[in-house]
């Protein structure tokens, strides 16, 4: 299973975000492109692309993955996510895991829906909070 998540209500997102991430929200909230959705303070904040809600295994629960793909400069990023302030904030959103997409030279040879979501489940079932996966033709 793999679809997509409903994004937390705006109200809740800001509080969060002012909660544990309070100047990176300051410095980012001019540039929201939309400032009533939550959706558009995740991603731009907590650099979020999507979210999807997963189902590791058949008799598993599903969990929430926040997923950002990037084709250069990741690593920067990276460690950003991984911090405690940003584990903080997703836990208070319902997000339990974070993802990032490397993408590698897939413009000819992009995998398929049904690729990425086996390998973003393996993802989900790795123990690690945040976790890189790399995308490659």
């Amino acid at each position: 299973m793999g679809l997509a998540a409903s994004y937390p209500d705006i109200d809740q997102v800001k509080e969060v975000l002012e909660t544990y991430l309070p100047e990176r929200t300051k410095r980012y909230s001019r540039n929201i492109p939309d400032s009533q959705s939550g959706e558009s303070w995740l991603r731009l904040v907590l650099v979020t692309g999507e979210l999807l809600r997963l189902q590791p295994a058949p008799d598993a629960t599903p969990i929430t993955v926040a997923v950002h793909a990037s084709a250069s400069e990741w690593r920067e990023c990276f460690e950003k996510i991984s911090t405690p302030e940003f584990s903080a904030a997703r836990r208070a959103l319902g997000i339990n895991k974070h993802s990032m997409l490397i993408l590698e030279d897939i413009a000819d040879a992009a995998p398929s829906s049904d690729e990425l979501m086996d390998t973003l489940r393996n993802q989900a079932i790795d123990k690690s909070e945040c976790g890189i996966v790399r995308i490659r033709a």
